[in-house]
């Protein structure tokens, strides 16, 4: 495997992912449900589609970093903030999610990076991107409006 960096953020990620949803019970599922994507991206680096495998790294921390601040930066901050100043947090799942704000800001960097020195310039590069980046904008887009009739349903 030669994106052994990438194979170890993607670890990191789904390991982070299933802890948040130790931590955040309700959200189990959900959480369940996104670090499904990483255990994706690590069957495409098993199998040598790193094309596809660089696409999917870029693309499913970006959508997550792009939900997770539109829903929840604020108490991901204030946990932060406690523990900088050396207290218990009040909600470690939020705590957590900031750890998950930065696996997926370096599982980012880290594919997009790799994606320069490999993938750009070759002809399908904009449209392997373009692919992925609608399939994860479809599933997240699915996960938010299952998880959001489902509380709705509760409410």
């Amino acid at each position: 495997m030669a994106h052994r960096r990438i194979a170890t953020l993607a670890v990191a990620a789904i390991v982070s992912y299933l802890l948040l949803g130790h931590f955040d019970p309700q959200f189990f599922l959900l959480h369940l449900y996104e670090s499904a994507i990483y255990m994706v991206l690590l069957f495409l680096l098993m199998y040598e589609e790193d094309q596809w495998a660089l696409a999917v790294g870029m693309a499913a921390p970006a959508a997550w970093l792009l939900l997770i601040t539109t829903t929840n930066l604020s108490g991901i901050f204030r946990q932060l903030g406690l523990v900088l100043r050396f207290q218990t947090p009040d909600y470690p799942a939020n705590l957590i999610g900031g750890v998950c704000m930065l696996i997926s800001a370096l599982m980012f960097g880290a594919c997009l990076y790799r994606w320069n020195q490999e993938r750009w310039g070759f002809r399908h590069a904009w449209s392997t991107i373009s692919a992925i980046a609608v399939m994860v904008g479809v599933y997240y887009g699915i996960l938010v409006m299952w998880y959001s009739r489902l509380v709705m349903a509760r409410g």
